[in-house]
């Protein structure tokens, strides 16, 4: 049953939280096409955006976030936390990805560590609604090795925590940090001042490494007043021998040819699979599994691994659902694979899959 007053309250939480002073666009160059002078858009190529009218959302919210539910979640699918520790230490010289969950993950690539999206904190979500994790991370702040980046890919609370941001700056303060354009000034106030804002296709180096931001089918939006003011992004990792594609939130797309031309095939792509389900309000900004599964192969990886499921209640997709139907995309010169979380994999480069 949908509770009025619940709905009313999420409503008013999300008005409230319009932080940004909106205006005009300070990154706005008319010479791109994803950039608006109030803001940005997705990519020429992609398709329409899922659009709700505010009270099926409401009613979406309500039932999802503040109601309790079962979920079903693969067995054995956290790994105790001394052995998560454990098995990172053990490749810690290793090129290596962990999976702390959702779009968590640790990303080890010639000596450089890369943190993804961190979120360690109980919710993703502004207060008073409730997207609880179903699992802890698979390591908490303290465990992580010294870090030499971190990148963001958007605004939305389940990739940008701000508390979670400020537990690695107590400990990190001087970690540099990769970010979409616009969001720098709501990561600076949490510490970490160390941030560079990036545009699809800017670069960083760090050691052996290259980092490059690289365009998403997605959106952006903290408050009920703030929608698309920030840029959203995917970045390619390029070491010596190995390149790892973290795509960020993102929806399918012929324009992702255009990705691998410019930044590059990726050995292993790192694909969202979750948060597919309800269509009317996903289809558009997020990929089912064998779109991920597809997305991965069109960037020209051989092995994709699965991340954002299995940790938040976003959508209405069953854990157990994501999980076969990705597995199910297998074939040969490819293979999807998932992690527990907290599993670190050794990352070694793979056969290239036939075009």
């Amino acid at each position: 049953m949908i509770r009025p007053r619940a709905v009313l309250a999420v409503l008013a939480a999300m008005l409230a939280l319009g932080a940004c002073a909106l205006g005009d666009n300070p990154h706005y160059d008319p010479s791109k096409a994803h950039h608006k002078p109030n803001g940005f858009r997705n990519p020429p190529g992609a398709g329409p955006v899922s659009e709700s009218h505010p009270l099926r959302f409401a009613r979406f919210v309500t039932r999802r976030f503040l109601d309790d539910r079962q979920v079903v979640l693969p067995p054995d699918f956290v790994v105790a936390p001394a052995d998560a520790r454990a098995m990172l230490t053990s490749l810690e010289t290793r090129n290596r990805v962990t999976w702390i969950g959702h779009a968590t993950t640790l990303i080890g690539l010639d000596g450089v560590n890369i943190l993804t999206d961190p979120i360690f904190t109980p919710y993703a979500s502004p207060w008073p609604i409730k997207v609880e994790r179903w699992v802890p991370p698979g390591l908490t702040v303290d465990d992580l090795p010294p870090l030499d980046a971190i990148v963001i890919s958007h605004a939305h609370y389940d990739s940008l925590d701000l508390p979670s941001l400020r537990l690695i700056a107590a400990r990190q303060p001087g970690v540099r940090v990769l970010v979409p354009l616009g969001l720098g000034p709501l990561v600076r106030g949490t510490g970490l001042a160390n941030l560079r804002e990036m545009d699809w296709y800017d670069r960083e180096t760090l050691g052996a490494v290259t980092i490059q931001a690289t365009p998403a089918i997605h959106n952006s939006q903290r408050s009920l007043i703030d929608k698309n003011f920030t840029l959203w992004s995917g970045f390619m990792l390029r070491g010596r021998d190995l390149a790892v594609w973290f795509s960020g939130d993102t929806a399918p797309g012929p324009l992702f040819d255009r990705v691998r031309d410019r930044a590059g095939r990726a050995d292993v792509a790192l694909v969202p699979i979750g948060a597919y389900q309800p269509a009317w309000l996903m289809k558009g900004k997020h990929t089912t599994p064998e779109e991920a599964a597809a997305l991965a192969r069109r960037l020209g990886a051989s092995r994709a691994i699965g991340i954002h499921w299995g940790t938040f209640p976003l959508g209405e997709d069953p854990p157990l659902q994501t999980r076969d139907r990705f597995l199910a995309t297998k074939k040969a010169g490819f293979t999807p694979q998932l992690l527990r979380i907290g599993e670190t994999l050794a990352l070694e480069k793979p056969p290239r899959p036939a075009r």
